[in-house]
């Protein structure tokens, strides 16, 4: 084999690893390429979705802050009845305690209209 021949040979053959690399090199881009979108897509898919449940998580809390406004004037009526039919009670024991002071009083004054009228008085 001749030296030129040899040139020749290793020549090819650096053509044609060159030409395996610039393929790969192609193949390799085009991978990247594909992963980039497809990351892409996927991060966008949830980032749409993580969009999607903070709309929702805003709805519902705001759902809880009215449910427990209502909540509390609800408790404040509550409250307020329940004062007010303490006080009811408070004011019903207050006339039993004066129609029991009422009733001893008339209970003297019938035991002495009694005594009076038996003791021929009146």
């Amino acid at each position: 084999m001749s030296l030129s021949q040899l040139l020749k040979e290793r020549q090819a053959a650096q053509a044609k690893q060159k030409e395996q690399i610039e393929l790969a090199k192609k193949t390799a881009q085009k991978c990247a390429v594909v992963l980039g979108d497809e990351v892409s897509e996927a991060i966008n898919n949830m980032l749409g979705e993580i969009f999607k449940n903070q709309k929702l998580l805003d709805t519902e809390t705001r759902k809880l802050q009215a449910n427990s406004e209502k909540f509390v004037s609800q408790s404040q009526q509550w409250l307020t009845l329940s004062t007010n039919l303490i006080n009811a009670f408070k004011e019903l024991g207050d006339i039993n305690h004066f129609l029991k002071g009422i009733a001893g009083e008339m209970k003297v004054i019938a035991d002495a209209c009694t005594v009076c009228a038996e003791s021929g008085k009146i």
